[in-house]
């Protein structure tokens, strides 16, 4: 058994939703009965938070790998910003630029992060998205620069009975394009021939529990069939949904802290901080589901 776990989430959000988990040592090898109780707790609890790992980048795309085929950094894929980290498996998450100054007004990595900063699950632009996301804190702000976690298992299960058959069917284009023009990002003709818009059901079954849960990002443009106005307008309603405080875990950085989360039943979004003061530096890795989601 996993030396401890035990609840996370205060009083009046989903006692499931979240888990601490202690008495692991990271930076030593798991035995795979540990990774399979992980991952059991993942299917529980949604998210996982792992505190005092204070692990190296490499040993967190070591972990990463247990669950799956480890993605490969969206900055590294497309050689379009100066890396301030050796492996291109890691997303720099940091307000930081390759010598480690502040990124500037109008940096081009400043202006991409601003998509941290809206209810996202990752890279559901994507035919093969996200399907666990690990972040590891290593410098932080004295105050602000927290995460948001919303639960989309207990969104969907708040709907009533007929608003559930309502959405059944239904399947919502997701298109980088979209959620960067929503924020005011130009998007140039190559990005659009390299980042066709897909499609994604609205309702899922989670494949190990059989729970259902709302698939939405800020990349959910609109849904597939329906006029686009009215598409986008129940996108924004179930959004609110899913991002009401009693769905919400806010979670307060400490150094060290090792999270894992499954992206598909969740959305999250960075809290602001004083960027051109305080760094805020974290390490992302994910892995792909294995197929796409039909």
């Amino acid at each position: 058994m996993l030396p401890s776990l035990s609840p996370l989430t205060p009083s009046g959000i989903q006692a499931d939703f979240g888990a601490r988990v202690t008495g692991l040592n990271l930076d030593e090898p798991l035995p795979d009965t540990i990774v399979g109780q992980l991952k059991e707790a993942l299917d529980r609890f949604a998210f996982l938070l792992l505190p005092d790992q204070p692990i190296s980048g490499d040993r967190q795309l070591e972990i990463t790998g247990l669950w799956g085929n480890v993605q490969r950094s969206y900055a590294a894929v497309e050689g379009i910003f100066a890396r301030r980290i050796a492996q291109a498996d890691l997303s720099d998450v940091a307000n930081l630029d390759e010598n480690n100054q502040f990124l500037p007004e109008g940096d081009p990595r400043r202006i991409f992060s601003f998509t941290n900063k809206v209810w996202h699950s990752d890279t559901t632009y994507k035919p093969v998205p996200t399907k666990v996301a690990f972040l590891s804190a290593r410098e932080l702000p004295p105050t602000g620069g927290d995460t948001e976690w919303c639960d989309m298992r207990a969104a969907y299960d708040t709907l009533d009975a007929d608003e559930q058959a309502r959405i059944a069917d239904l399947r919502v284009v997701h298109s980088q394009e979209f959620s960067r023009s929503e924020l005011g990002l130009a998007y140039s003709d190559e990005d659009r021939a390299k980042n066709v818009p897909v499609d994604h059901p609205l309702v899922r079954t989670h494949p190990r529990t059989g729970r259902k849960y709302l698939y939405l990002s800020s990349h959910a443009s609109h849904i597939v069939g329906w006029p686009v106005d009215e598409g986008r307008a129940l996108v924004r309603e179930l959004t609110a949904i899913a991002t009401r405080s009693e769905h919400v875990y806010t979670h307060h950085w400490s150094i060290g802290d090792f999270l894992i989360w499954d992206n598909r039943t969740t959305m999250h979004r960075a809290r602001p901080w004083e960027e051109f003061v305080h760094r805020r530096v974290l390490s992302r890795s994910g892995v792909d589901e294995e197929v796409r989601p039909i």
